[in-house]
């Protein structure tokens, strides 16, 4: 599998996301075009879920 031009979400600015390309604006019309039936996490793309749980959480996962 090729590997993409670019990266989804940009490491050193998590907060910026992913990239808005034809192929994302594309998913997300159809994400709201279908109620969210197609393409269901198309509104999450690039988010890093994983840094926001631990921001909400703390350290409620964390091995001991």
């Amino acid at each position: 599998m090729a590997q993409p031009k670019y990266p989804v979400a940009d490491p050193a600015n998590p907060g910026k996301g992913a990239p808005m390309t034809i192929g994302r604006i594309c998913r997300l019309l159809l994400f709201f075009v279908s109620f969210g039936y197609i393409f269901p996490k198309a509104s999450i793309e690039g988010m890093d879920l994983t840094a926001l749980q631990a921001r909400t959480e703390g350290k409620l996962y964390d091995k001991k």
